[in-house]
């Protein structure tokens, strides 16, 4: 039987009720906060240059906002140690996001959460600030030195193609520079950014040697008068035995301070100590037992 004019004006009424309601929601949905009312579509990415013309950010513009590629990323689901593998969605830098928690240098290559919101991509903090480094030049205690970070793939390797600074801020650590040719290793740490000085601080570095053993290398023996004296068969004492020399070229010292001005035989043990002030060996205690 066909439906009268009343039902149908039922109907009607009955839809426009629906769609008011709908409208309601909506508006509601709108005024909550971003995480409830819509996705915020969540991705793990990585910092990279927009392109191959283009220059990373460097640290002393006090970046917080880099170009990322999107990637796809798995791992075994086994409890236990597990690698993830992460496939780049992207060849070159298209999308830009913009860390929230203030400036933060994050290198190139740096693996972050970033989520969507308010048509902008954003870096999901906190975000954790440290980089393991090797020094590009020489620290001095409470200096500045270029540094090259650290990757990791079963051990680490030094990006040789991007360097950026780091400070020691409370004159704790006295750093090697690394060396090309022939290769010798800088001094490897851990620094973090600080938000209120904007640079990076050093945590912690390799520690350099400051107590060795030695034995007199000269064959005429050392006399009062003799201001320094040849040394070999050196055996490091402290702090211990992967500490680095301080020599440009990372060997060893040849020679020492006679700084006590005693007589000493060819082949006597010493124990040296190091003098930072002046960057050398002086002698602490000689002749000792062999």
């Amino acid at each position: 039987m066909p439906e009268g004019p009343e039902t149908l004006a039922a109907q009607v009424r009955d839809l426009a009720a629906r769609i008011g309601a709908l409208e309601q929601g909506r508006d509601r949905s709108a005024e909550r906060p971003a995480i409830l009312g819509r996705a915020r579509n969540p991705r793990l990415a990585i910092t990279c240059k927009k392109d191959t013309g283009t220059d990373y950010p460097d640290i002393s513009d006090e970046p917080n906002t880099y170009y990322v590629k999107f990637l796809d990323s798995t791992y075994t689901e086994t409890e236990g140690k597990q690698t993830a593998t992460h496939t780049e969605r992207q060849a070159e830098g298209r999308f830009l996001a913009h860390v929230p928690n203030g400036t933060l240098f994050l290198p190139r290559d740096t693996i972050v959460e970033t989520f969507h919101d308010n048509g902008r991509w954003w870096v999901s903090p906190p975000v954790n600030g440290d980089i393991y480094f090797e020094l590009k030049d020489a620290l001095a205690p409470g200096g500045y030195a270029d540094a090259y970070p650290l990757t990791y793939s079963g051990g680490y390797a030094v990006d040789t193609g991007q360097y950026f600074r780091v400070h020691d801020a409370f004159n704790r650590f006295r750093g090697r520079a690394r060396v090309a040719s022939p290769a010798l290793q800088g001094s490897r740490g851990k620094c973090r950014w600080n938000t209120l000085s904007k640079r990076f601080e050093i945590d912690w570095l390799q520690p350099h040697v400051t107590m060795i053993r030695a034995l007199v290398n000269e064959a005429s023996g050392v006399s009062t008068s003799d201001s320094t004296y040849a040394v070999d068969n050196v055996t490091i004492m402290q702090p211990l035995d992967t500490a680095l020399f301080m020599s440009t070229d990372g060997a060893a010292p040849t020679s020492a301070n006679n700084n006590a001005g005693g007589e000493l035989d060819n082949n006597a043990v010493v124990i040296l100590g190091w003098n930072d002030a002046n960057e050398d060996w002086d002698t602490l205690v000689g002749p000792c037992p062999a």
